[in-house]
């Protein structure tokens, strides 16, 4: 079963994880993620969608915690 398209207008925010945490999480082992309220994160709200995509430490591009394009 695929997951729904998700809904245009609910903000979306785009946060890197480490590929082996992010691999916890695909498979279901890893089931809590806790972020500090940085100014960075200060604009996630309660039904806002988290997108988590897998990052390598140190990678180039990474912006923790911004929304993602549109």
């Amino acid at each position: 079963m695929s997951d729904p398209a998700p809904d245009p207008f609910e903000p979306q925010h785009r946060l890197g994880l480490y590929e082996r945490y992010y691999a916890q999480v695909e498979s279901g082992r890893k089931t809590i993620e806790v972020r500090v309220r940085t100014p960075r994160m200060a604009d996630v709200e309660v039904d806002d969608v988290l997108v988590f995509h897998g990052e390598e430490p140190g990678a180039s591009g990474c912006r923790w915690g911004q929304p993602s394009p549109t």
